[in-house]
């Protein structure tokens, strides 16, 4: 049993993307690789080889998450991963 966390596969990458800079500055003083909008030029471009996970509270709210490049078939990337205490 998972408890109140769901898997959602449709994940919103804004919300995922707002904890994944939010993490990176805090913990490094850094910001990601990636913009949100080239993140989501990406996952446009490529829906196919771009997923992302996303684990999400009782009220729904995203909470972290997972990104995976995937390169062919036979290799796979995580790109980035963040959580929060949501």
């Amino acid at each position: 049993d998972l408890g109140p966390d769901l898997i959602d596969f449709g994940a919103d990458l804004a919300d995922f993307h707002a904890i994944l800079c939010e993490n990176l500055s805090t913990r490094h003083g850094v910001a990601p690789v990636h913009s949100y909008a080239e993140l989501a030029t990406l996952h446009g471009l490529f829906p196919d080889n771009i997923t992302l996970l996303v684990a999400q509270n009782a009220a729904g709210q995203v909470c972290g998450g997972v990104q995976v490049f995937h390169l062919n078939n036979h290799c796979s990337h995580t790109q980035y991963i963040a959580a929060n205490d949501a």
